[in-house]
């Protein structure tokens, strides 16, 4: 097809764009429905045609989107139709009213009196609004129909939100899948029922956990057993969705969610306000919760202990455990840093304290990066260790030939770290950049009455926590850069006096053991590497 020269050429391509919304299919209007829309707009280009017998209308393509709202703009088919006309194979629009184009003012009127009018395109609309830029190219009422137009969704959104506040607080069940353990009622879809053939992993799952098992250790046995984790089963039930096997996050939401005692809660989330897709956390207060909306399947007593065991390990999860490698394991199958992690076991003795480490990339659940899941105890790092060094201080003997291949290959290990700790660190700058624009946002939301002062507090102090969270491991990470640079300072003089601080030390610290190791890696089989950094070997 050959491209358009411009609006006066009296030779029109004809764009017929087509839009039905969900909320327009469950109504099941007709006098909306794509098929009918098709039919108005062809006829009136046939009409057009008589009433304008020395222009020539060719029908390029319907365009049309089904299913899709007006308060969005990033439709398959409208954004097809964009393109061709960027292509200059377009150059008119047909649409059966303003609110087929869309329902979001700003848009609109961008479309209407910017974008169509720099690309020469003509935009009619067939039925209502009597809009035709070929022989008025500015009607002041536009921007009003807009408005009208946008208060449709915004109506509806009203509406819809006032039907699921009215299920909420009457305890139904209000998703589109029942939870794990539970299906809806045949009779009601509102109701819940306990499904027979899962609800025993539930009681399972509590009870191992009200009885002291980490969700590490829930986890392996489930997954040891091929028990069909909850995603695989709604898989199987004709439900679309990704097996990732169980997973401690599973456990955790189980474990926590009050379903499981027979109470509903809604209104969990909201929206800001209805063109926005994003939903925020409803505070606890302002969710509506009901109790004995159905059949419990664990137990109050249960399901209360499990929550002080759950609040115990957040805690312990929050509290900032220390141990003296922290900082210097690092996986040898990614280079990534080894995170910490703590745990308390019951013994003859009393608690007993656990440290051990794992590979930070490996310990993100369904999103992990590494395939090292093995996790390695601050004990036995000792018991290798701490040997290997003090038969290196003790053979201290080192020429000036020594110092310099020493000092080279340091700086060489200083250089990719600094670059792999600035990369993250500009990564995490990234994100804050992009949580202070989204404050931005919800402030002019307020500003336009889009959303009220109550919402944009609610917003803001999220937001704010993250860039908090976001501030303070940029802090870290520049300090370990500035830990990083300074290793390249050191002397003969300073390995010699290290050394014999290590001999001379009763009880080892973390603050001795950083001035003297570089890293410790270990790989999938636990075997372990470690570099001094007054070293050119590596042991293993």
């Amino acid at each position: 097809m050959n491209k358009v020269d411009n609006i006066n050429s009296k030779h029109f391509y004809v764009a017929l764009y087509e839009r039905l919304s969900k909320d327009d299919k469950d109504g099941k209007k007709e006098s909306e429905s794509i098929k009918n829309q098709q039919k108005i707009l062809t006829q009136y280009i046939s009409d057009l045609q008589l009433r304008e017998p020395q222009n020539t209308f060719e029908i390029v393509d319907h365009y049309y989107d089904d299913g899709y709202t007006g308060t969005n703009f990033n439709r398959p088919h409208f954004i097809r139709m964009i393109q061709d006309i960027e292509h200059g194979i377009i150059n008119m629009v047909v649409v059966k009213d303003l609110s087929r184009l869309g329902r979001n003012t700003n848009m609109v009127l961008r479309y209407y009196q910017e974008y169509f009018p720099s690309k020469k395109v003509r935009f009619i609309t067939a039925t209502q609004d009597n809009i035709d830029t070929y022989y008025n190219e500015d009607d002041d009422l536009v921007s009003f129909k807009a408005v009208i137009s946008e208060l449709y969704p915004k109506e509806t959104s009203r509406k819809i939100k006032a039907v699921k506040t009215a299920k909420a607080k009457q305890g139904l069940f209000q998703g589109n899948t029942a939870p794990y353990g539970y299906k809806k009622s045949q009779d009601n879809k509102n109701k819940l029922v306990i499904d027979k053939e899962v609800s025993w992993v539930i009681e399972e799952i509590f009870d191992k956990y009200s009885k002291g098992y980490t969700r590490t250790e829930i986890v392996k046995s489930l997954n040891a057993r091929n028990i069909m984790p909850p995603r695989e089963y709604l898989k199987i039930r004709g439900v679309k969705s990704n097996n990732k096997g169980w997973t401690e996050v599973t456990i955790t939401r189980i474990i926590g969610n009050p379903v499981y005692i027979g109470t509903m809660v809604g209104a969990k989330t909201v929206k800001p306000n209805f063109r926005r897709k994003e939903r925020i956390l409803n505070p606890i207060d302002k969710q509506i919760i009901v109790e004995n909306t159905h059949r419990s399947i664990i137990d109050i007593e249960t399901f209360n202990k499990c929550q002080t065991l759950k609040d115990k390990f957040k805690n312990n999860r929050n509290r900032k455990y220390d141990d003296i490698f922290k900082g210097l394991v690092f996986c040898k199958e990614c280079g990534s840093i080894s995170t910490l992690k703590h745990k308390e076991k019951s013994s003859k003795n009393g608690i007993c304290e656990i440290n051990s480490y794992i590979c930070s990339e490996a310990n993100k659940g369904s999103n992990k990066k590494c395939n090292n899941t093995k996790s390695i105890s601050s004990k036995k790092l000792y018991h290798i260790i701490m040997p290997i060094i003090e038969n290196e201080c003790k053979s201290i003997n080192i020429n000036d030939n020594d110092i310099k291949n020493i000092m080279a290959n340091l700086e060489k290990n200083i250089n990719s770290e600094c670059i792999r700790l600035e990369n993250r660190k500009n990564l995490l700058k990234k994100k804050t950049d992009k949580l202070y624009e989204h404050i931005k946002i919800a402030y002019n939301d307020k500003l336009e009455s889009k959303i009220d002062d109550e919402m944009f507090v609610t917003i803001k102090e999220q937001k704010e926590n993250e860039i908090q969270n976001y501030k303070k491991q940029i802090c870290e990470i520049e300090g370990q850069i500035e830990r990083e640079k300074s290793k390249h300072t050191i002397s003969y003089n300073q390995i010699k006096k290290l050394s014999e601080e290590f001999l001379n030390t009763e009880k080892i610290t973390k603050q001795v053991l950083s001035k003297l190791i570089d890293k410790i890696k270990f790989d999938v089989n636990r075997n372990i590497n470690l570099k001094l950094v007054f070293s050119n070997i590596n042991h293993k």
